[in-house]
């Protein structure tokens, strides 16, 4: 008898010294501390609106098609960017590079109030594409 009080007053040692540890580091389920829930609202793209169009244009020995994406806020701000290739992967290395130097530039304006472009980075036949899909965006609002 004496043993089996102390095994569960051991397991219950145990336990406590867990939920002391899940609770003080903030991994306990349901749990966040204000620092958390803070770091988590300053990190986070909000936004209302995703808008996508297709272009496709001629380079040396092909056709790259690509999808540009725009994520808006609520007020039809630009919060983020995409470039991908539609059916050529190996082109989405080079497109996350130009997606990222574009978003410096339109970040925060209004797609409404889009104007082109100057060339971004080394890739004029892309900037190109882009201004060129500024009305098909525009179209979507």
């Amino acid at each position: 008898m004496l043993k089996n009080k102390k095994y569960y007053l051991i397991v219950l040692v145990l336990l406590a010294a867990l939920l002391f540890y899940l609770y003080s580091s903030g991994k306990l389920p349901g749990y966040r501390d204000e620092s958390s829930q803070q770091h988590i609202a300053e990190n986070e793209i909000m936004f209302s609106r995703e808008i996508s169009v297709e272009t496709a244009y001629e380079v040396p020995g092909k056709e790259d098609v690509e999808r540009f994406t725009m994520f808006l806020d609520i007020d039809g701000l630009i919060v983020d960017f995409k470039a991908e290739g539609v059916f050529d992967s190996s082109l989405n290395k080079k497109l996350g590079e130009f997606s990222e130097e574009l978003l410096l530039v339109i970040k925060g304006k209004k797609l409404a109030d889009l104007e082109e472009v100057d060339k971004i980075g080394t890739s004029s036949l892309t900037t190109d594409a882009f201004n060129a899909s500024l009305s098909e965006f525009k179209s979507q609002l």
